[in-house]
């Protein structure tokens, strides 16, 4: 019972932190934007709100290979999803201007949409992609911007790595972008679909070396996806 009350307690507050942060730097966010339009400053600062949100929560997060990220160069990063948390781990925690794909309905979220789009994050269709998404998202690699992409293109369903989906590995192609796989380990469990309770836990979140696309002919890049599916899976055993 005393357990229960904990977990209960504790949520609220989670709750309670992420809405007011959410609130706090999201206005930020958007004042940030009046004076910078490359969306830069509107990052670092949904960062910060992230950050906030990790600790009101109580989530702990390992890193190893902070090294291969080259915050100099434009890269296509694909992570796996198991939960919603992973969007703060991200942000939190990768230490380079990046520009998300993510599906339009988050757009829509009061005080949340706004802060992304002046972020210049990008509003992706997933059932019925759009080609201007695409020139979008190659455009922002060619200002040197990283693009931040979940493969799987939702959340996983029972913690498990999903099919991979190749939109993210078709912007690398045409971009000529090297793809930094990303795995997260341990936020499927933070809190469960359909669930509003925390549970806090440490996350494992493993940066592997860039994959070079240059080369590649058409049945290296047809297997591409399936082998970095792998290798992020290898990382979260």
């Amino acid at each position: 019972m005393q357990d229960s009350v904990i977990v209960y307690l504790r949520s609220i507050w989670a709750w309670l932190v992420g809405i007011v942060s959410l609130m706090f730097y999201s206005s930020l966010s958007v004042i940030a934007a009046l004076s910078d339009k490359s969306g830069d400053s509107s990052h670092l600062i949904s960062g910060k709100w992230s950050r906030a949100v990790l600790w009101g929560s109580g989530i702990k997060v390992d890193i190893k290979g902070l090294e291969h990220l080259d915050p100099k160069k434009a890269q296509v990063i694909i992570s796996n999803h198991q939960g919603n948390f992973d969007i703060w781990i991200l942000m939190a925690h990768l230490p380079v201007q990046f520009r998300w794909l993510l599906k339009q309905e988050l757009f829509k979220i009061p005080f949340l949409g706004p802060a992304m789009r002046a972020s210049q994050y990008i509003a992706v269709d997933r059932k019925h992609p759009r080609k201007r998404d695409i020139i979008l998202a190659l455009k922002r690699l060619k200002c040197g911007k990283s693009l931040m992409v979940f493969p799987e293109g939702t959340r996983s369903e029972d913690g498990k790595v999903g099919e991979f989906k190749r939109g993210a590995f078709m912007l690398a192609y045409k971009s000529g972008a090297p793809i930094v796989p990303v795995s997260i380990k341990g936020s499927y469990d933070i809190m469960k679909k359909g669930c509003w309770l925390f549970h806090p836990r440490r996350i494992t979140m493993v940066i592997q070396p860039p994959v070079a696309v240059n080369n590649l002919d058409k049945e290296a890049q047809k297997e591409l996806p399936a082998k970095i599916r792998q290798s992020i899976m290898d990382s979260m055993s």
